[in-house]
């Protein structure tokens, strides 16, 4: 999706966009023996870098992904803009 320019995470595609596919790196951090444990040590890790990573999700399994976007402003108008109007499903129905 990054190649593609494609990423649900703008500002890891922006980044990717930027710097280029050769200044990132990806990586195995660890191996866990269950699903459980690796869903677990997973959160950790979100937990300990929310804000300082390109992780916009609270929890592994997407959890919140408005609150912490640096985007969510610009999500917000979209949103809004998307619903007024003509854009409304509701526009021009009776009350």
């Amino acid at each position: 999706m990054l190649r593609n320019n494609e990423h649900n995470n703008a500002e890891l595609q922006e980044d990717w966009n930027k710097y280029g596919e050769s200044s990132f790196s990806f990586e195995i951090l660890g191996e866990y023996g269950t699903e459980e444990e690796s869903m677990r040590r997973e959160q950790e890790l979100i937990d300990r870098t929310i804000g300082s990573s390109y992780n916009i999700g609270s929890s592994v399994n997407g959890g919140d992904l408005f609150t912490n976007n640096p985007r969510k402003e610009d999500i917000r108008e979209i949103r809004r803009q998307q619903a007024s109007g003509k854009n409304n499903p509701m526009h021009g129905v009776p009350k």
